[in-house]
């Protein structure tokens, strides 16, 4: 991959997807590292089905190449994902799967994820007849490891005993996941430490770093009614890869959403509206409470305000999030939930990581 590539962990919401389906920008850039969630429980569908999502991203990533994983959330699994992490003869049903997907010829490639039941008591075994059913099928393999997960040195020498000599691509995604304002040194230091040994493991390892500081909860880190802070996963990627000039190392964040995710939370005790601008090295908001207004009159009310602040990106005009934006500000309402305005941070966000990464 190129280093203008960007690296997207996403998972397959609603809010996630209507930011991407509205994507005015060249999609060939983007590395998506797709989290399959279930999809949205209705009537007829009581256990979300998972094939609405696969045709979504079907439809957006058609003729891209994308990376394939699990969610490991129990509130956004269900039985379907559960089947998919099944150990048995090798994680045979995610294999199948996989092939299945891959033979439709819908995206350029699909690099699979090596999943990790810790509950296999045959775990070893399992895991690398996995690598070698995937290897066999696939040219290109990543394992996906949480920074607070120390337990991967001994499925890597698994992994390398699979894979050395062959051609495969192997690829080792560092995953921060969020990052508190103020820890990211601490984050890269571990992080740097994780590459060299495993690199020293698997020479050729192609390193991915993802992170967030995007938070949970605005409030955690911000002012009530309006406030700017600054992407500190860009600050993570670069001291880490200023330490490694000998490889290349791909940047990667959550577009801007926290990996926990809270969204039901937030509709049954009701929100303040708030929209949030995204730079291309930091995000600006503000909000308003609602008070006895309607939602879309409030949220007309914080457009007007972001919309005319001097640092508004009103020079991507094409921009979808942008769009939407000054449309409320002129006192349309394209959304008046949480969940839409996600959307529109997301779709910016993503834009303005494109544009920053292609003028490095």
């Amino acid at each position: 991959m190129k280093n203008k590539t960007y690296a997207l962990v996403l998972k397959t919401g609603d809010a996630e997807l209507r930011a991407l389906q509205n994507l005015s920008v060249d999609k060939l850039n983007i590395f998506p590292i797709i989290e399959i969630t279930r999809g949205r429980k209705s009537k007829n569908d009581k256990i979300g089905c998972v094939s609405k999502r696969i045709d979504k991203i079907k439809n957006i990533f058609k003729g891209t190449k994308i990376c394939l994983d699990l969610t490991t959330s129990n509130s956004l699994s269900n039985e379907e994902i559960d089947e998919l992490y099944s150990f048995d003869n090798g994680y045979q049903k995610w294999l199948d799967f996989l092939i299945s997907l891959n033979n439709e010829n819908i995206f350029s490639s699909i690099i699979p994820t090596i999943l990790a039941n810790v509950e296999d008591s045959n775990f070893s075994h399992n895991l690398k007849l996995q690598v070698e059913k995937i290897t066999e099928n696939f040219d290109s393999i990543v394992y996906r490891n949480s920074l607070a997960d120390d337990a991967c040195y001994e499925d890597i020498e698994l992994i390398k005993n699979v894979i050395e000599g062959s051609a495969v691509n192997f690829y080792f995604i560092i995953d921060c996941e969020y990052i508190a304002p103020g820890a990211w040194k601490s984050f890269a230091a571990k992080a740097k430490i994780r590459i060299e040994k495993i690199n020293s493991i698997i020479k050729k390892t192609q390193f991915i770093v993802t992170s967030t500081s995007y938070p949970n909860n605005i409030s955690e880190i911000g002012n009530d009614d309006e406030d700017t802070f600054r992407l500190n996963e860009i600050d993570l990627f670069t001291d880490i890869s200023n330490n490694f000039k000998t490889f290349f190392i791909l940047y990667g964040d959550y577009g801007s959403i926290n990996p926990i995710r809270n969204d039901g939370i937030v509709m049954s005790r009701g929100w303040v509206p708030r929209i949030d601008v995204p730079l291309q090295t930091e995000i600006f908001y503000k909000r308003e409470r609602k008070g006895k207004r309607e939602y879309s009159t409030t949220y007309t009310l914080v457009a007007k305000k972001v919309s005319s602040d001097y640092r508004f990106p009103s020079h991507l005009s094409s921009n979808w999030g942008v769009k939407q934006i000054i449309s409320c500000s002129e006192g349309y309402s394209p959304g008046s939930n949480p969940s839409f305005w996600i959307s529109v941070r997301m779709n910016i966000h993503i834009e303005q990581q494109l544009k920053r990464l292609n003028s490095l």
